[in-house]
């Protein structure tokens, strides 16, 4: 029951996201890990939490759990990964980029280097018109390139996504966990609230890359 209901919360689309009453709730989740998606802002209900638990207790305090969900996806090996093939499709299209610019800008001055020398009108705007249609083609190169990693971002995101989202699941059954918080929308939490490092330690287990196409 809980491992099917976070999976289908997050399969809504909205990465992270989400405030639920039953099963296990992602209260708050962060929009930054998917800019793409749009969502409705989360309301949240306070909840009264006890300041300690019994001495020598290990349960979560009302069953609520508080998860670092941008520290599990930036220090996982899988999201480390997929930040590295990130940064290596943007740097290769970045530079791409700047060889059109480069060979556009030539051609524009020499455009206009012909027009001051007076050159037949027809070839003039013949040349006007070549220019032209390679600068929107090169746009449009660029536009399209831009949207396809856009897109692999993510999927990839998605994918991380989906392996917390189970890992998560099965830590909340073993520990009877019922709510899960966003750490960055706690003010404060006893560390044994806090399943972090366990949902990390068992995605880097479980996951070690994510294709990224």
């Amino acid at each position: 029951m809980i491992k099917k209901y976070v999976l289908s919360v997050l399969a809504v689309g909205a990465v992270f996201m989400g405030t639920v009453s039953m099963g296990v709730a992602f209260v708050g989740m962060s929009a930054a890990l998917a800019p793409a998606y749009a969502a409705e802002p989360a309301t949240t209900t306070a909840t009264a939490v006890p300041a300690s638990t019994p001495a020598g207790s290990n349960n979560f305090v009302s069953n609520i759990a508080v998860l670092d969900l941008e520290a599990v996806v930036q220090n996982s090996e899988a999201g480390k990964g997929v930040s590295a093939a990130i940064a290596q499709r943007e740097k290769a299209l970045q530079a791409q980029a700047n060889d059109m610019k480069k060979n556009l800008k030539a051609k524009e001055q020499k455009l206009i280097a012909d027009r001051k020398a007076n050159i037949d009108q027809k070839t003039f705007e013949d040349e006007k018109k070549k220019f032209e249609d390679e600068l929107k083609s090169s746009q449009q190169s660029l536009l399209s390139k831009s949207n396809e990693l856009e897109k692999s971002k993510l999927a990839a995101l998605k994918t991380i996504q989906q392996h917390i989202a189970k890992i998560t699941a099965d830590v909340a059954d073993e520990r009877k966990i019922q709510i899960v918080v966003d750490r960055k929308f706690v003010v404060i939490a006893e560390q044994n609230m806090d399943i972090t490092n366990e949902v990390l330690k068992r995605l880097n287990q479980d996951v070690k890359s994510i294709p990224f196409n």
